[in-house]
């Protein structure tokens, strides 16, 4: 079991897992499997380290992070579990992508029942909500002549520089190939490009109620307060005055309230694929998204009001003139 990306390690202790992904069959046919819960890393009982049990620091990836599926069946195999799952014999699997997944089902709760958690909020909660948008953008029949794109790519945890990733080839070679397929010629690509505009969609962080140093002290956003538009001077995000002021119109023309992140400067923000896409295909940008908590947390936090009003921004984002 290989770690990816920057995970919060302690928060996937203790908790049941699936595995989830697709295999790939000697027939060269590739299906899609989800097992039920599997797996489990278990805690160290705190008799046994009592002054390291909790420290993140003192654990190790490789030999702290294994998980266990059972105890005294030496025949049991993961490549069983997948195989029945996926409804195929385990020898025709000749390969696999597999992911550990928390098998906790998402939760609404709270007081007025408008927080939600659930796993990969970040960044599931921005591909929800461009997708609602985009069905109703298209639905509306207001975009008029505008061509509607959604791009969500893999492995932006990672830095995105894979073939299905934002630094890869996909976004350019579609957007190509629809300008060719409308007749345009290399002069009218490029003048597409530069009235175009892009949302990058992905979580932001809600100020921490027990962490507020951490933050920014004048620009702090909270969860179930809008969507947040992220600014960066250091061009971690791509939104610059002129993107900014679009997605403000955007908000207000669709009676959603909205939000700036700025990060504190003792504590560097991460970045989007926002600045990626933006330079590979200058593609004026605005950085966006809902605030969470619990951020890269196996089970992350958002607010159910906000998931409401982003697909709403979204969308009149992609209408607007």
């Amino acid at each position: 079991v290989e770690v990816y990306g920057g995970p919060i390690l302690t928060s996937w202790f203790d908790r049941e897992l699936v595995l989830a992904g697709r295999v790939i069959l000697s027939d060269g046919s590739e299906k899609m499997v989800a097992t039920g819960p599997l797996l489990r890393i278990p805690n160290l009982a705190i008799h046994l380290s009592r002054d390291k049990a909790q420290d993140a620091s003192a654990l190790s990836r490789q030999v702290h992070l294994q998980p266990v599926m059972g105890v005294g069946d030496p025949e049991a195999s993961v490549l069983d579990v997948v195989a029945a799952s996926a409804g195929v014999d385990k020898h025709d699997i000749v390969a696999h992508d597999l992911i550990t997944c928390d098998a906790q089902r998402g939760e609404m709760f709270g007081a007025n029942m408008d927080l939600v958690a659930a796993g990969r909020l970040d960044n599931l909660s921005s591909v929800y909500a461009s997708l609602e948008a985009f069905i109703a953008a298209l639905q509306s029949g207001d975009a008029g002549n505008d061509v509607l794109v959604l791009a969500a790519f893999d492995h932006e945890e990672v830095g995105s520089a894979t073939i299905s990733g934002a630094a890869g080839p996909l976004l350019e070679n579609v957007l190509v190939r629809t300008a060719q397929a409308l007749e345009a010629d290399t002069e009218d690509l490029h003048r597409m490009f530069a009235r175009s505009w892009c949302v990058s969609a992905d979580a932001a962080h809600s100020v921490h109620p027990n962490y507020v140093g951490k933050h920014d002290p004048v620009t702090q956003p909270l969860v179930n307060h809008g969507p947040v538009v992220k600014m960066n001077a250091n061009q971690r995000y791509a939104s610059d005055a002129v993107t900014w002021a679009l997605w403000e119109r955007a908000c207000r023309d669709a009676g959603v309230p909205s939000q700036v992140f700025v990060g504190n400067n003792d504590s560097p923000c991460g970045s989007t694929i926002g600045p990626i896409t933006a330079t590979r295909l200058g593609i004026r940008t605005v950085d966006v998204g809902i605030a969470l908590l619990s951020m890269h947390s196996a089970r992350e936090l958002c607010g159910a009001h906000d998931m409401g009003w982003f697909p709403q921004a979204l969308e009149a984002f992609f209408v607007g003139d």
